[in-house]
């Protein structure tokens, strides 16, 4: 919840399948240090105090593999696991009407596997859509 009230949700969209890099398992469940990159973002976005609720959006053959992800762990702002789209666009757009009927008052798109968002890349992203309706986080490569 922000200072002013407003509830937040996230939006994971992990429906990716990686085929450009050639691989035959899912880019979310790939282990980085050991962990799952999916678990590692959702770990950000789950200790941020100002995010009340997640919802992961996934492919359709791995809604149960994610599920019991999470279910296996203490992610407790993680309300749903939802079946994605044929593209991204699809799938954070059936996440954003799951999220429509919760009265949420901003909510964040983040990619599942980009592992390394920050606190602080959360908090300006926040206070900029706050101050101005809408923001994107970006970093120079």
């Amino acid at each position: 919840m922000t200072s002013r009230g407003e509830t937040v949700g996230v939006i994971i969209p992990a429906a990716g399948r990686g085929k450009r890099m050639g691989g035959t398992r899912s880019k979310q469940f790939l282990e980085l240090g050991q962990k799952p990159i999916i678990l590692q973002t959702l770990g950000q976005f789950h200790s941020f105090p100002s995010i009340d609720t997640i919802l992961l959006v996934a492919g359709q053959g791995d809604v149960g593999k994610l599920r019991e992800y999470v279910a296996g762990r203490e992610f407790s702002k993680v309300s749903d696991v939802i079946s994605g789209g044929n593209e991204r666009q699809d799938s954070v757009w059936n996440g954003l009407r799951a999220l429509a009927s919760r009265g949420i008052g901003y909510i964040i798109v983040h990619d599942a596997v980009r592992p390394f968002i920050t606190h602080t890349m959360i908090e300006n992203v926040l206070h900029a859509a706050i101050d101005d309706n809408a923001a994107i986080a970006a970093v120079r490569s």
